[in-house]
C-alpha cells in the first residue's frame, strides 16, 4: 500500500477543498490544526486535534477528508457549499 509523506497528503486534501484554502499543521505528535479559509467571503474554520501520522495512506487521507468533513458540516455548513469536489478521493 503506498503511504504519502504530509506535504503530498496535505496537497491531495489541499486539491479536494480548493477554492477554499487548506491548511494544517502538527500540534501534538498525533494530532494536527486544520484551517479553511474561504478568501472571497472572509469566511474560515479551525479545527483542532485531528488525528494524523507523518506518513498517510489513500485510506487515511479519505478519513481525514471525512473527518473534516463532518466538523466542517456541524459548524460552518455553508463554508462547504461552494466546493467543486474532485472525484479521485473517496
Amino acid at each position: 500500500m503506498k503511504r504519502f509523506r504530509q506535504p503530498e497528503a496535505f496537497a491531495m486534501v489541499q486539491q479536494y477543498y480548493a477554492p477554499l484554502v487548506f491548511s494544517a499543521r502538527m500540534d501534538s505528535p498525533s494530532t494536527i490544526r486544520v484551517m479553511l479559509i474561504d478568501e472571497t467571503a472572509g469566511e474560515s474554520l479551525l479545527l483542532t486535534g485531528l488525528p494524523c501520522r507523518i506518513s498517510l495512506s489513500q485510506a487515511d487521507i479519505t478519513g481525514l477528508i471525512n473527518t473534516i468533513d463532518l466538523d466542517a458540516a456541524a459548524l460552518r455548513p455553508a463554508l462547504l457549499s461552494k466546493l467543486e469536489r474532485p472525484r479521485l478521493l473517496g
